[in-house]
């Protein structure tokens, strides 16, 4: 035997040595089929004597760096830690294992004080500082996590609100790597949530500094060849033992993915690396959406792109990884793709045999962009300019959203306001808008407001023809907002020779503004967003309490909540289904109020229903943009 495999299984022994029976278990469980038998013979052979008690702190030792001991709270691969107190705050306390004392763990001991203190981030467990006792056994203070591991926090939580975590978990990984340091052990474990929802990133004790200038200790702390690393969450290059990047960590964020929405890992249990490369080689993982109730199609993409088995397939940065989580949960188009793997013809033991060289490889699907021919009858609706002296914002975006609303009949297809509100802010070219949404007709306008009196100008843009076609002005009083909309409307619906609806609900105009100023907050889809729009679909529904697109936009807003983390997502989806079924007793045929309950049913487990009424919402609403992109984000 070498002096590093004593070392290793040595280091081994003293870990499972100082467990108790279930722990044992799953500490055996990682380590590969050699590794284990060797330390259980060496248990089974063991005596009292031969085998230490778990590490005790002696009553001396109480008063290291001034602070109390209380209990052990954790053990880890290098250190045990324990809660103390600090000038009476809970700190926590890792000092090194009994047993481990060699001089390369003890560098590494080292290494992880110098590593924790150029961390600072809300996401990353503070290091407050560092020493070392008496005896020369170095220790460290850090922040004390009072929370549970992410698995366990996020098993009773909705998708929406596991995402929201997981995005700020991908975000401290990101700061690190920043900082120069790749974790290289990123497993639920590692990261501990607190009551309010607050991930931890825990443990740099095996991370490495990408730009390190110390080569000696470099060496010291690689050359025992020792696999540093839980197999489970490892990158295939760890596994391998190939250069560790970034990436590899990305990979581990893919795989706690996986296990975080689906409740499974994404590949079976190994006994040794060689064998967890043939299981990673013989197949692709089972897509999210395909294993897990309610995951949305869209992970599909983000886990597979994270668990690319290349490195240089996978997110350039932990921070582009999080920033598709975001869009997952906006329902916004993903910057990542399903990937598929190629080389199925290469044999299994080939596979193997590329252990030590990283044989893996994906083949991105290749894109060829086609700009499709607009439809005969379609229509972009820029959002009304405000000038002079303007009303209030929300009520020019409430006018472009009414339209797009009674326009969206027979054969027109009209581009939703989420689609436009890019072009607020600036005085767009209707050609541009045109070639951009792809559209056959562009309205634009502007809005003025003085006193009680309102004029509206709006124009038509014809893109076949290149030019402007219609324009007209409008002048009424604020109280008469509805005759100027339904006039408008027929307008336009005349100039495009299609019948339009001017269904409206209510007749109160407080309650009508109170109902555009909620559908303007929810367009900006943030929490404060999310909190205003309810607010005020609310207020539209104390005002009117028959309005019925009121409760619909207040389902489609609660049930929105809780992809942004506001307020508890039960109590949301309860309310969201509550106003939905209110929205329907007053007229069934509204599709916002379909949608809402669609969306509630399928969270239940209920797809049939959910199904159903989408095809109703499509069937009341056919050509409404926002209910198929809500189908399809219900399908994905």
């Amino acid at each position: 035997m070498t002096p590093e495999r004593y070392q290793l299984l040595k280091a081994h022994f003293y870990a499972v040595a100082e467990r108790d029976a279930a722990g044992r278990r799953d500490y055996l469980s990682e380590l590969s089929l050699q590794d284990r038998a060797e330390v259980e013979a060496l248990l089974a052979n063991a005596d009292d004597e031969t085998i230490e008690p778990p590490i005790a702190i002696a009553p001396e030792a109480s008063s290291i760096g001034g602070m109390s001991i209380e209990r052990e709270i954790g053990r880890g691969g290098m250190g045990v830690v324990y809660l103390a107190r600090r000038d009476g705050e809970a700190v926590a306390l890792k000092l090194i294992k009994r047993g481990l004392d060699t001089d390369a763990i003890v560098a590494r001991f080292r290494r992880e004080h110098r590593i924790l203190s150029s961390l600072d981030h809300p996401n990353v467990a503070r290091l407050l500082e560092g020493g070392t006792t008496v005896e020369g056994r170095p220790y460290f203070v850090m922040e004390y996590i009072d929370g549970r591991p992410l698995d366990d926090y996020c098993a009773t939580k909705p998708v929406a609100e596991r995402l929201a975590i997981f995005e700020s978990v991908c975000r401290a990984v990101h700061y690190a790597h920043e900082q120069g340091v790749i974790h290289r052990d990123l497993k639920p474990g590692n990261v501990y949530v607190t009551e309010d929802g607050t991930p931890k990133l825990l443990d740099f004790g095996i991370a490495k500094l990408l730009d390190d200038s110390d080569a000696t200790s470099m060496t010291t702390l690689t050359r025992t060849g020792q696999q540093l690393l839980t197999p489970a969450y490892a990158s295939p290059e760890q596994i391998t033992g190939d250069a560790i990047t970034p990436a590899s960590d990305i990979y581990s964020l893919g795989v706690i993915l996986y296990e975080l929405v689906t409740g499974k890992r994404p590949y079976a249990s190994a006994s040794t690396p060689q064998e967890l490369a043939r299981i990673i080689g013989a197949r692709t993982p089972s897509r999210p959406s395909a294993v897990g109730i309610g995951v949305p199609r869209s992970l599909d993409a983000i886990v597979s792109t994270a668990m690319t088995p290349s490195p240089a397939g996978r997110y350039p940065t932990a921070g582009a990884m999080a920033d598709d989580i975001r869009r997952a949960l906006r329902g916004e188009r993903l910057h990542a793709k399903v990937k598929t793997r190629v080389g199925a013809a290469v044999s299994i033991a080939a596979i193997v045999s590329m252990v030590a060289v990283a044989g893996w490889f994906a083949l991105r699907p290749r894109e060829v962009p086609v700009q499709p021919r607009p439809s005969a009858q379609s229509l972009a609706i820029v959002p009304f300019r405000t000038l002079g002296v303007a009303p209030n914002e929300f009520v020019a975006a409430g006018l472009t959203d009414t339209l797009a609303t009674k326009l969206s009949a027979g054969s027109l297809a009209v581009r939703p306001l989420s689609s436009m509100l890019r072009y607020a802010s600036r005085n767009a070219d209707p050609a541009d808008v045109a070639r951009e949404q792809n559209v056959s007709s562009v309205i634009d306008g502007t809005i003025q407001q003085q006193g009680d009196r309102i004029r509206i100008a709006a124009r038509l843009y014809d893109a076949a023809r290149k030019r402007q076609v219609w324009s007209e002005t409008f002048d009424g009083t604020a109280s008469d907002i509805f005759g100027i909309e339904d006039r408008l409307t027929e307008k336009i619906a005349a100039q495009l020779l299609v019948g339009r609806s001017v269904s409206r609900s209510t007749t109160n105009v407080e309650a009508h503004n109170a109902y555009l100023k909620a559908r303007y907050e929810f367009m900006h889809r943030t929490p404060a967003s999310m909190r205003a729009a309810t607010d005020d679909y609310e207020r539209a529904i104390a005002l009117d309490p028959n309005y019925g697109l009121a409760y619909a936009g207040l389902a489609i807003a609660y049930r929105s909540r809780s992809f942004y983390a506001v307020g508890d997502p039960r109590t949301a989806f309860a309310m969201s289904k509550e106003a939905a079924h209110r929205a329907l007793r007053l007229d069934p045929t509204i599709p916002e109020a379909n949608v809402a309950l669609g969306f509630v049913e399928e969270s239940e487990g209920n797809w049939l229903v959910g199904e159903r009424l989408f095809q109703r919402a499509i069937q009341s609403d056919p050509q409404s943009a926002a209910t198929h992109a809500s189908h399809a984000f219900a399908l994905a």
